[in-house]
């Protein structure tokens, strides 16, 4: 029987793939959509393939049959599931004990859920992978131009020295220098920069601005006061051995701190290993073992970050270092997914500190993971503490989405 339909054309068919494959691809996943037609359109395109003629009725359904398999296949095939982990491929870099270093020109960190990072040349930097659309980007030096992705539980953070950039879908340009300091840059949506001592900025498209380096942000900081304890009369020999200890003290203490300050942990890392780190973790004072604690957390040996922390805190009872302590113990552990662990320590920075310099941070982290392991009612009065001490803080929705609920 002669076919009464006009011929398919090629235009047709691939408009048709292209409606079924949007569709498949919006009950997978929204947020790979884009992602997805790149790769149908190379997939499924038929290479000069003349039109189907009129009496090729059963061709035209079996061509049009496996044009729309394949194309499903190509969707299915990028692994598209809603609980995947993200993940990141890296071009143009190296990366080595964990750090990220652009020498020959740019360098680009693409990621899962469609979001990128470029790193202009000389730039080092990290990124981790902290859930399925969270992240965590150290940058040490240089310059990232960052396009997040917007998800419904997006988490991006960008920790330049004492600074941190929380995103949840936009375009900005982050530079950091230790010495020259940090420079923001907004093209779209919208970010949230902390300070030292939780001062919260927020930015919006067109925005920028430059804030001060390591030594100036720190120094705004309020000096703890610090308890003197009662010492014997010194000897003279006694008197001139302290003072040796102390200059070598202090001179290894401004080393290892000037190393981070510069984005060379692995050189801490080395130093310390090739001293003997039980020597070192039991003999070296509060900056050495800070200095440590960060340098071999920004590497990735987090193991030995925590042993750090510990004879930090342990050796140092009741100091101002001491408690952070149990801050960067607790940064630690939520990294590398002790959630519970996590939050015992915040308990122990919180009511140690509750005014201290990662005080607004660590209200806000132990609200989230209280609701997270104990659910909504556990956080509820944690919410209300946080809005009243925090109301413009990083966490102040979240908090008020479990205070005020919508009725």
């Amino acid at each position: 029987m002669a076919d009464d339909h006009e011929p398919l054309s090629e235009r047709q068919i691939s408009s048709v793939i292209r409606q079924l494959s949007s569709e498949h691809a919006a009950r997978v996943v929204e947020r790979d959509r884009a992602r997805a037609w790149r790769r149908v359109e190379l997939g499924a395109r038929p290479a000069a393939a003349p039109p189907f003629s009129a009496g090729a009725g059963a061709g035209r359904v079996a061509m049009f049959v496996l044009a729309v398999a394949v194309a499903a296949g190509v969707l299915l095939g990028l692994g598209f599931r809603a609980d995947s982990q993200l993940s990141y491929e890296l071009s143009g870099a190296t990366a080595q004990a964990g750090v990220i270093e652009a020498r020959r020109g740019e360098a680009t960190v693409s990621l899962s859920d469609g979001s990128s990072i470029l790193a202009e040349n000389q730039t080092k930097f990290s990124v981790d992978v902290v859930g399925r659309n969270s992240a965590l980007t150290r940058l040490v030096s240089g310059r990232l131009h960052v396009r997040v992705q917007h998800n419904a539980d997006t988490s991006y953070r960008f920790i330049a020295g004492p600074y941190e950039v929380r995103v949840v879908g936009t375009e900005f340009d982050l530079g950091w220098d230790p010495q020259r300091g940090l420079s923001l840059s907004m093209s779209k949506g919208e970010v949230r920069l902390i300070e030292p001592g939780g001062k919260l900025r927020t930015l919006g498209p067109g925005q920028s601005l430059q804030l001060p380096g390591l030594d100036r942000a720190l120094s705004t900081l309020p000096a703890a006061p610090r308890a003197e304890a009662a010492k014997p009369a010194p000897t003279q020999a006694s008197e001139q051995g302290e003072r040796t200890r102390s200059m070598q003290q202090a001179a290894t203490a401004a080393s290892w701190d000037g190393l981070v300050a510069k984005g060379q942990f692995a050189d801490v890392v080395r130093e310390a290993e090739t001293l003997g780190l039980e020597t070192v973790l039991a003999s070296r004072g509060a900056s050495d073992l800070k200095a440590l604690g960060q340098a071999a957390r920004y590497v990735g040996k987090r193991a030995l970050a925590l042993r750090a922390f510990t004879a930090l805190r342990e050796r140092n009872r009741g100091s101002e270092s001491a408690r952070n302590a149990a801050f960067f113990l607790a940064r630690l552990q939520e990294e590398q997914g002790n959630q519970a662990e996590a939050l015992r320590w915040l308990g122990s920075y919180v009511s140690e500190s509750p005014r201290g310099v990662y005080a607004a941070e660590a209200y806000g982290r132990r609200l989230s993971l209280t609701e997270r392991l104990h659910g909504r009612v556990a956080a509820l009065p944690l919410a209300r503490e946080y809005l009243e001490r925090f109301p413009e803080g990083a966490y102040a929705q979240s908090a008020r989405a479990i205070a005020q609920p919508s009725r």
